[in-house]
């Protein structure tokens, strides 16, 4: 009997080490077989869309007008499809479907109004900016329906608009544009839990400091890009209130915070410096390390850092 027993033991043990190797590979299977084919059908749909833009009917059949309105047709079609998608659960994966339907409605409307702007120049650079900056804020809130999926196209679109819009640099309009793209994603961040995209979203737009830095900036614009960061770093400090790193699992609100104050300090001390020490970017580098040291007398375990990154900066300037 106590041989038998035994053997059903090492049987059952068997069979239950076995069970979740197989719902592993299975898992894997259906995320490797299933979801990225949907997803590289999306992506299809959206390059089918850039070529009906760009290149279709070279012949000159069509003008260029009504290339650019046959994209924006094809892309609120795709946006239509998703919802129609979505509300039909019966369809397999209806999900997953209508996220990559969504994705490729976006990123064709991107390419169109890009088109209409840069290549083809039928509407003027400011119509055409707030046009994708539209479409950036439809990804952002459509993100709340289709996933984080979404709102990460936002993120990429939404900071390379300017670069697709060529015109007039405006300092003040192109900081406070970035910051509105910012500020939109720290709501849908701290609203979805979604912090995985924190990282990104405050590289990306410190990234556009450091271009403005070393791009021959004008003697005015400091004061904006000092703006544009202590705007973050008050963003990034209210999103992340009461936010641990149970919320995520990880520590990545945490992580949030090290990287936007630490980085937004370095960034303001370069700017001061660029600025050949101008007395006004000194005021607001000032304004940031009391703000710093306020911070980290309320709640030193969170914010202690801020004080010694901003005096190794001034040590350093």
């Amino acid at each position: 009997a106590a041989d038998a027993w035994i053997g059903a033991t090492e049987s059952a043990t068997s069979e239950s080490t076995q069970a979740p190797a197989e719902e592993s590979s299975s898992s894997l299977e259906q995320q490797f077989g299933g979801k990225a084919f949907v997803w590289l059908g999306g992506i299809a749909l959206a390059l089918a869309g850039f070529f009906l833009v760009k290149y279709s009917i070279e012949a000159g059949l069509l003008t260029e007008k009504v290339r650019v309105l046959l994209g924006l047709v094809f892309g609120g079609g795709l946006l239509y499809g998703s919802h129609i998608v979505r509300e039909r659960p019966s369809i397999a994966d209806s999900t997953r479907i209508s996220q990559a339907l969504a994705g490729a409605g976006i990123a064709d409307l991107y390419g169109c109004f890009f088109a209409a702007t840069s290549l083809y120049h039928l509407i003027p650079s400011w119509f055409g900016f707030t046009c994708m900056a539209g479409v950036t804020a439809l990804a952002l809130v459509m993100s709340l329906r289709y996933g984080a999926a979404i709102a990460m196209l936002g993120l990429i679109g939404g900071f390379a608009t300017p670069t697709l819009i060529h015109g007039e640099p405006n300092t003040p309009l192109l900081f406070g544009y970035l910051y509105l793209v910012f500020g939109g994603l720290a709501v849908l961040i701290r609203r979805q839990n979604w912090w995985g995209m924190s990282i990104p979203a405050t590289a990306v737009a410190f990234l556009w400091v450091v271009v403005w830095l070393f791009s021959g900036m004008d003697s005015g614009d400091g004061i904006w890009l000092s703006l544009f960061l202590m705007g973050v770093c008050a963003t990034v400090v209210s999103s992340t209130r009461g936010a641990h790193e149970d919320d995520a699992g990880l520590e990545l609100p945490s992580a949030f915070r090290y990287i936007a104050l630490g980085g937004a300090a370095v960034l303001m001390g370069c700017v001061v410096y660029t600025t050949h020490f101008r007395a006004l970017e000194w005021d607001m580098f000032g304004l940031f390390c009391v703000a710093g040291i306020v911070l980290a007398w309320f709640d030193h375990r969170t914010y202690g850092f801020v004080p010694w990154v901003a005096m190794g900066t001034n040590i350093v300037m």
